[in-house]
């Protein structure tokens, strides 16, 4: 997927503080890290179809 799109939202500073923590515990980027979960809730609801990997064999 290309990265051509800018979303930015405000949230409470505890959410914050959690996802930079969770994010430095996985040596990533906030924006790295919220992706991540955006994605992984959409493939769980169904909304973005589940890959076994993003690596070619």
């Amino acid at each position: 997927m290309a990265k051509d799109e800018y979303i930015g939202f405000r949230t409470s500073s505890e959410v914050k503080k959690l996802l930079q923590k969770i994010a430095d515990e996985g040596y990533r980027t906030l924006s790295q890290q919220s992706e991540m979960i955006i994605i992984e809730w959409l493939k769980e609801k169904g909304h973005l179809k589940k890959t076994t990997s993003k690596l070619k064999p």
